[in-house]
């Protein structure tokens, strides 16, 4: 495995959740929010034929400088320890000029994620650089958009190609214009960018629509509309999204009108208020709207919130006692300098006309190209675009192999940290975390969609977990598992575990060619059987298998590979 001697985590994408000042939030319990219409002063397009940009990110409450005054589990939460001194660095290496990106995790504003995938999404289609150059396609990797929920299992690349057209006449308003594929359809969207992001306009100045139909023109049946707008009225920001979709599109029956939207106001002294309102569901599946009331300043953080009509307690939240973690890192050298890892790249099929990508998750190329093994492509070169590109031939095997590295910790050092587990007594994902003493449950998953549970403790029974403990934690890098023991034997109740039993988990490293390998490999799961292959069923544990028993090991100490 390669390996780099001083690699220092260091950007930090933080994420702040606030602690309450009067009752907890966990109940659910919601009224239709209230709908605020914004009349916005006459905005002047800047000067020009630049390109306006659009917003990165919007946040109803942003992440505050200052410390946090709450600790968690005896410690406070900051920036960790540095391998190395960092202070002797020059204020101009990347280390100390690189930004911290941060988010705030806060329930009522998870009607918000829409709105940033979509800015996300039209960031990445860069109509900064296409400006009257008619239409021209993008492509965009929608992965890269998404919330980091805990529960995304592969940062492997999802692209769309869209459609796009973005002008602009001097001192006008730039002018976007997009087609985006949906299953069997099309997402139309047309709008008008006024000002980019500044101090004056803090979300910019903009203005666009959408609509989605069925099939490839205007004229089919239309499933989905909505609008987003950031609009400046005197010293006063509103920021409105409306999102309404037909039931049929998440898998219902047709015919039920199901609601996302935000209407939020920005004050210049960092004061506030706005309603945002999404689709409520429980285990019966869609039940109403849950809308949340809320008004905020420098220093607190007020919401009500209700449930298919409602309400709740209002809940006060102190933005000057919260609980600060860290997601992602950049890597850096003994000298301050950024390690940029590379993944892949954007290549092109030999005659031009497709392009695609190639890197750790392997080809995406749309189908029509027909780049397969034996394939030439180009790699594409955006800091030189008239040159031909490079050429490469693309060899394309059946398999990839993998190393599983076996890592051993303690459930008390993984403490509040939330967990994916499927409890066999109920049979259904949950969402858990261990806080010292017990396990505890706030979430399930519910159609696909996280829901979340007033927070209960979690006893193990020979029910839920009759043969081990086993979960996914996108922290710990993957699938693993707490070692529980059985006194009456497996399929029996185990015993409470403590902060110091076991947990293990595997580190997965791909082989490439000229990585060392041991000569002989072991299979331990799904391994075929040369005797059965041909006449045996295609599942584990039938009488004529054409799979071997599986051989893993929990408990022994070794490297294992796999070829999935």
């Amino acid at each position: 495995m390669k390996k780099f001697t001083y690699l220092l985590p260091m950007i930090v994408i933080i994420s702040f959740v606030f602690l309450g000042c009067a009752k907890d939030d966990d109940e659910e319990s919601t009224t239709s929010s209230t709908t605020t219409t914004t009349t916005s002063t006459a905005v002047t397009a800047e000067t020009g034929t630049a390109a306006i940009t659009l917003s990165a990110k919007i946040s109803v409450v942003d992440a505050k400088s200052s410390a946090s005054t709450a600790r968690v589990g005896g410690r406070t939460w900051g920036r960790t320890a540095n391998a190395i001194d960092t202070t002797a660095f020059a204020s101009t290496v990347d280390y100390n000029v690189d930004e911290t990106g941060t988010f705030v995790y806060e329930r009522s504003s998870e009607a918000l994620d829409t709105v940033n995938e979509i800015l996300c999404q039209i960031g990445q289609a860069r109509g900064d650089l296409m400006i009257n150059e008619g239409n021209y396609k993008a492509q965009i990797d929608v992965s890269k958009c998404k919330e980091s929920s805990g529960d995304s299992k592969s940062g492997a690349p999802d692209y769309e190609m869209w459609l796009l057209n973005v002008s602009r006449a001097s001192g006008e308003p730039m002018k976007v214009k997009g087609w985006v594929p949906m299953g069997d359809g099309l997402i139309y969207f047309m709008g008008d960018w006024y000002q980019s992001p500044s101090d004056t306009y803090p979300l910019g100045h903009f203005s666009f629509h959408f609509e989605q139909r069925e099939g490839a023109t205007t004229s089919g049946d239309r499933g989905m509309y909505g609008y987003m707008k950031a609009l400046k009225s005197g010293d006063t920001t509103t920021l409105q999204f409306y999102n309404s979709m037909d039931s049929s599109m998440m898998g219902m029956t047709a015919g039920t009108e199901i609601i996302q939207s935000v209407t939020a106001t920005f004050n210049s002294d960092d004061s506030g208020s706005g309603a945002t309102n999404l689709p409520y569901f429980t285990q019966s599946g869609y039940a109403g709207q849950k809308t949340y009331d809320l008004a905020f300043n420098d220093d607190y953080f007020y919401k009500q919130k209700s449930l298919a009509g409602t309400a709740s307690d209002a809940v006060c939240l102190d933005r000057n006692k919260y609980i600060k973690s860290a997601w992602r890192y950049g890597l850096y050298d003994s000298a301050g300098a950024r390690k940029t890892i590379s993944s892949g790249f954007p290549i092109t099929d030999s005659t031009g006309a497709y392009n695609g990508y190639i890197g750790y998750y392997g080809l995406w190329m749309p189908s029509a190209a027909s780049v397969d093994n034996g394939s030439t492509v180009k790699k594409l070169d955006f800091d030189n675009p008239d040159s031909a590109g490079v050429s490469y031939t693309v060899l394309s095997y059946g398999g990839k192999l993998r190393k599983y590295q076996k890592q051993s910790i303690t459930l008390g050092s993984i403490k509040n940290i939330p967990f994916e587990w499927f409890d066999m007594s109920s049979y259904a994902a949950k969402r858990v975390y261990w806080d010292g003493s017990n396990f505890k449950v706030d979430g399930q998953r519910v159609r696909g969609y996280w829901v979340d549970n007033t927070t209960s403790t979690l006893t193990l029974t020979a029910s839920n977990v009759p043969y081990g403990f086993f979960f996914y934690s996108r922290a710990l890098g993957g699938d693993g598992q707490i070692q529980l023991a059985y006194p009456s034997g497996r399929g029996t109740a185990p015993t409470a575990p403590a902060d110091n039993a076991t947990v293990i988990f595997n580190t997965q490293t791909p082989i490439f060619p000229g990585d060392s390998v041991p000569s002989t490999l072991a299979c331990y799961s799904n391994c075929p059987n040369p005797s059965t292959i041909a006449t045996g069923e295609d599942y584990q544990g039938a009488t004529t298998s054409v799979y071997l028993p599986s051989k893993w090991n929990w408990g022994t100490d070794i490297d294992n590979y796999s070829t999935p």
